[in-house]
Formats: structure tokens, sequence, C-alpha cells
């Protein structure tokens, strides 16, 4: 009566299949792939599926996936010492979605120490998250402590985009400026990459230099054309020329983008 035998081992075989396909796709960065295998492994209990829950579910988070919030929620609920560190990093994650909307980064930033509690692979996004809390409150060098410690471990555009909003609190503008000129150099699209460019803008227009901060800001619109406070910081650009056409005719713009934009109705009905 082998038989058994036989049909256990093919079940382990065909979890370590599963978990080695789990593994390729997560190693691709294939985070919806990987979780989709994930989920079609029956048998639930074991370390190894729950290492690879924990991994999975942090990283649809970190890429925006909001629905994995309760998920991420009900992991945390029980206390579990095999995997302390990654529930460390669970509890530092929703606490930081949690300030993000209340603007209170207090907690956040109780929970820095000890940093080697955390996952090795989870630690860049754990100061990310401390050098982006301390910029939220103004605390310059700190933020940029943290920040440059995250981009050392692992160099994310993202974080290089905050690196540089922290050298310009600290009076780096010219650290700054090279900062956001290698996210843009980086070409990572997007509203990162157009905000970069809208940084540079600000520079320029805070100097009065408005030919300029013009083409930061149409490089920023044409990045991102969701904004409608890229678009209104051209209409801006145009009044200080004295263009009245070209600047009712951007503020217009931002109100097609959202209409209850209060900035372009008040100088349009100014005007």
């Amino acid at each position: 009566m082998k038989w058994w035998k036989n049909v256990f081992l093919a079940s382990v075989l065909v979890g370590c299949s599963r978990y080695y396909t789990f593994d390729r796709y997560y190693d691709e960065q294939n985070w919806q792939q990987a979780k989709e295998i994930l989920e079609n492994i029956s048998e639930k209990n074991t370390d190894a599926y729950r290492l690879r829950l924990y991994r999975i579910t942090f990283r649809l988070a970190l890429a925006g996936d909001s629905q994995v919030l309760e998920r991420l929620k009900l992991l945390l609920e029980k206390e579990d010492p095999r995997f302390r560190g990654y529930q460390e990093f669970g509890r530092l994650y929703l606490s930081f979605v949690n300030a993000l909307q209340s603007g209170d980064f207090e907690n956040v930033l109780g929970l820095k120490e000890p940093f080697s509690r955390f996952p090795e692979e989870f630690q860049p996004y754990a100061a990310q998250i401390f050098g982006i809390a301390h910029l939220m409150k103004n605390e310059a060098e700190e933020a940029r402590k943290y920040l440059q410690k995250s981009y050392m471990m692992e160099p994310m555009q993202d974080t290089l985009y905050f690196l540089g909003q922290a050298h310009l609190m600290c009076g780096s503008e010219q650290d700054a400026v090279a900062t956001w000129k290698q996210v843009i150099a980086a070409k990572p699209g997007g509203k990162l990459e157009a905000m970069s460019y809208f940084q540079l803008g600000e520079l320029e227009y805070n100097k009065g230099n408005f030919s300029q901060a013009l083409e930061w800001y149409f490089a920023a619109v044409n990045l991102y054309p969701e904004s409608e406070i890229f678009v209104d910081k051209i209409a801006f650009c145009y009044q200080k020329m004295k263009n009245k056409k070209l600047s009712e005719k951007f503020r217009k713009i931002a109100l097609r983008i959202n209409q209850d934009y209060a900035t372009a109705w008040f100088y349009l009905n100014f005007n």
C-alpha cells in the first residue's frame, strides 16, 4: 500500500513547484501574477506560505494597491513571533498610511528604533518612510539622513525626489537641483518625473525667471496633464509676463481638469 506515499509526494512536488513559480514572478516584480499563484496554494498553514504572504502583501501595498490594506490588517491581528520583523514593518506601513490622512507623524517616528528589526528586504522602505515623516514635520536634516540611507540601500527614484526636497529645506538648492535632474535623467515617467520638472519650475518662478519656469512647467504638463496645479502655474507665468490671453487660456484648461479649482475661478473672475 504505497499509493498514499505517491499521492503525498506528488502533493509536495506540486506545492514546491508553485512556490518556485511564485518566487520567479516575485523576483521579476510581477506582483499580481505572484499573488495569483499564492492564492491557488491549498496548504496555507505553513511558514513557507506565511512568509510569502507577508512579502507579496507588502509589495502590493507599496505599489499602491489600497485594496490589500484590509488583508494587511488581518495579518497583524495576532502576534506571530516567527514573523515579528514582518509584523513590525506592517504596523509601520499602516501607521504611515494613517499619518498621511491625519497629518500626525509622531506615531510613525516613534517606531524608528531598533531599525534592524525590520526585514532586510524592506529596510529601504522603512528608511524612506521615516525620511518622509521627518520631511512632513519640517525636520530637514533628519529627513535627509534617512532618505540618503534609503537610497544607499536601494536606489529608488521616488526616494531621490524626496531627497531633493530635503536638500532644498536644508538650504542646499544646488544639491536639490542636481537631485531632481538625476530623477529626470532616469526617465521614470508619470507623476514622479513631472513633479521633478515642476520643482525646477518653482525655483525659477520664485526667482522671477518666468520664461525658464515655463519650460519646466510645460515639461511637467506633457508628462502628467491631469494636474490642474501644473497647468495653473503656466497661467501664473503668463500673468507675470503680462500675457492676459494665454493666462486666461490656461486657467480655463485647469478648470476643465478640475471644475472646482478655486484659484483658477478667482483669477478668471478677478480679471
